[in-house]
C-alpha cells in the first residue's frame, strides 16, 4: 500500500450454492462494485459455469475494474449426477 493513500475496502461474497442465492448475491456484488468497493465473488466451478452459460454476467462486470470472479472446486456432488437442489447439502457439508 502506498503511504498516505488508503486502500479500498475489500468484500468477499461467497453465496450458498443455490440459484436464488447466487443471483441475489451477484446483484449485491454489483451494487458494491458500482459504489467503488473491491469485490471478489467466490463460487463453485459448477455454479460459475452455469452462471456464465445462462446470463450476461461478464458484460455486466467488465466495467467494474474492482470486481473479480474466483472459483473453487466442487465438493459433495460428482459431475455425473444431475443437478438437484435437494443435494446442495453436500456442498454445504464439504465447504465447512
Amino acid at each position: 500500500m502506498e503511504e498516505g493513500k488508503p486502500s479500498l475496502p475489500h468484500v468477499l461474497i461467497f453465496p450458498l450454492p443455490a440459484q436464488g442465492h447466487v443471483n441475489s448475491m451477484l446483484k449485491l456484488a454489483e451494487l458494491l462494485a458500482l459504489a467503488g468497493l473491491k469485490v471478489t465473488f467466490l463460487n463453485y466451478n459448477r455454479n460459475h459455469d452455469r452462471l456464465v452459460r445462462s446470463s450476461n454476467v461478464f458484460p455486466r462486470f467488465v466495467k467494474n475494474p474492482g470486481f473479480e470472479f474466483r472459483t473453487i472446486p466442487d465438493v459433495g456432488q460428482p459431475d455425473d449426477q444431475p443437478d438437484d437442489q435437494s443435494k446442495s447439502a453436500g456442498y454445504q457439508e464439504g465447504a465447512w
